[in-house]
């Protein structure tokens, strides 16, 4: 901090002393530390009334440094588990994007059977021209006409177009959800 800031004054009480400190942090926050430390004086005093006020104080201190001592030993435990998370993480994000690869293959494989299919299919039921009259008149010849149908469109296709799309760039949430619903439709739909 620098000694531009103005420091508050604060007067507390520890024991039996007054004290005005000067300090950056709160009134309030001084004013707790002021409690908590007469806490533990007054704790140390019903166990050893015959102890002296330096005596309490340098229990006090002791018990304050190894509550400190806790304190850091659990922020280091937290930060290597965060650690371990953190590379957790994207292990299951490495996977879920392969998983995600995955999927978009095998829906983009099973769109182009399908398309493939129907155009088998579309091709099969083309009613085949009608040849030519052959005229004794001034008629003129009839053109042969092919009739081609429309592709069928299904729902299941249209989600899974909209689905590929989707996984084009899929966000770690989005891309779980879209992985679930498509490991259900391959688990619904039987293998040739």
């Amino acid at each position: 901090m620098s000694n531009n800031e103005e420091k508050n004054r604060v007067t507390a009480k520890l024991g039996i002393h007054k004290f005005t400190i000067r300090s950056h942090k709160s009134s309030e926050h001084i004013q707790q530390v002021s409690r908590d430390i007469n806490q533990y004086l007054s704790d140390i005093e019903k166990h050893n009334p015959a102890m002296s006020l330096e005596e309490m104080a340098l229990l006090v201190s002791l018990n304050i440094q190894s509550d400190n001592l806790d304190l850091h030993a659990q922020v280091d435990d937290m930060a290597k588990e965060n650690a371990d998370l953190l590379v957790r993480i994207k292990s299951l994000e490495h996977t879920m994007g392969t998983l995600v690869k995955e999927i978009a293959q095998i829906e983009k494989d099973k769109i182009q059977k399908e398309q493939a299919e129907k155009l088998a299919s579309q091709q099969a039921n083309q009613v085949k021209p009608v040849p030519a009259r052959k005229s004794t008149g001034t008629a003129s010849k009839k053109k042969a006409t092919t009739n081609v149908k429309e592709p069928i469109v299904t729902k299941e296709t249209v989600d899974a177009v909209n689905d590929l799309e989707k996984l084009q760039q899929p966000s770690l949430k989005s891309g779980v959800q879209i992985a679930s619903n498509q490991l259900g439709r391959l688990r619904q739909t039987p293998r040739s």
